[in-house]
């Protein structure tokens, strides 16, 4: 991924081998053992690489590939659980880097940028991860990386994320 090669020739490497899918599969299995927790280092590499993966193979005419609104997303909680156990600073910003360029992307394709944001909202990112950055509450370095992805997890459309499904309300104050 970080040849000289063409983004073209990247894009169909990643594609035609099924990286993503392959990657999210370890992914998922390694969060849903107990022992999980010895392999917080290969977790946090994986969810950088998925970054690197969603950033490569995303498509301004398409926006996110669905794989990863399909099958990372709903690891959000257990993604949050294990950072949560693990205080890791780097895991926390692998991942925080990954929500960002989700939330950089999201807009492009008005209906996975939907689907991305009712996501986020369903699985509570917002509140799950204030929770975990009280532990982080002296480490500049991640607070700082959190207002930036908080920043772009505001809807470019609609506005606020947290007030899903967007209804704004009139003058007269009815919504």
């Amino acid at each position: 991924m970080k040849s000289k090669t063409p983004e073209s020739k990247k894009i169909d490497i990643a594609k035609n081998f099924n990286i993503s899918s392959n990657v999210l599969n370890i992914l998922k299995s390694l969060l849903k053992i107990e022992l999980g927790k010895q392999y917080i280092e290969t977790i946090s590499d994986i969810i950088k690489l998925i970054g690197l993966l969603a950033r490569i193979t995303f498509q301004k005419n398409l926006g996110i590939e669905m794989v990863y609104i399909r099958s990372f997303i709903p690891l959000f909680p257990l993604i949050l659980k294990s950072i949560y156990q693990s205080k890791d600073a780097t895991y926390v910003n692998n991942f925080l880097r990954t929500i960002g360029i989700f939330a950089n992307n999201a807009s492009a394709n008005h209906i996975r940028s939907f689907s991305f944001y009712k996501d986020i909202v369903e699985i509570k990112l917002i509140p799950e991860s204030i929770e975990i950055l009280k532990h982080f509450e002296d480490n500049l370095n991640v607070l700082k990386l959190y207002v930036q992805v908080l920043s772009a997890l505001i809807h470019p459309v609609f506005g606020d994320i947290e007030c899903f499904p967007w209804k704004k309300k009139n003058s007269s104050g009815i919504t």
